[in-house]
């Protein structure tokens, strides 16, 4: 992924990102190669240290949540989760109207 994209998705300006990149390449867990499309253009990707910390963070959310929705009902819990796919979708289509 090009860093302009990883700021669209992450709904931040470019210098922004910059800064975030930088930070994230100098402590080894994302790097940049040439983008094979455009010569101009670098590719960000995740390091094995970087995918190692993300799925651990992953994790470690998906446990959290986890244990704090343990008294609800699977019914209760699909509801959220309904609920929360169509508010993901329609966030995401006010911010293409925008």
């Amino acid at each position: 992924m090009r860093s302009s994209e990883l700021a669209d998705h992450v709904g931040v300006g470019r210098a922004t990102i910059s800064r975030q990149v930088k930070r994230l390449e100098g402590y080894g867990l994302l790097s940049r190669r040439p983008d094979p499309q455009d010569s101009r253009g670098q590719l960000l990707e995740l390091t094995a240290e970087g995918m190692r910390r993300l799925t651990e963070a992953q994790d470690a959310r998906r446990a959290w949540l986890r244990a704090a929705l343990s008294s609800w009902s699977d019914d209760e819990v699909d509801d959220l989760a309904t609920s929360l796919e169509r508010l993901n979708a329609t966030l995401d289509q006010v911010t293409r109207r925008t």
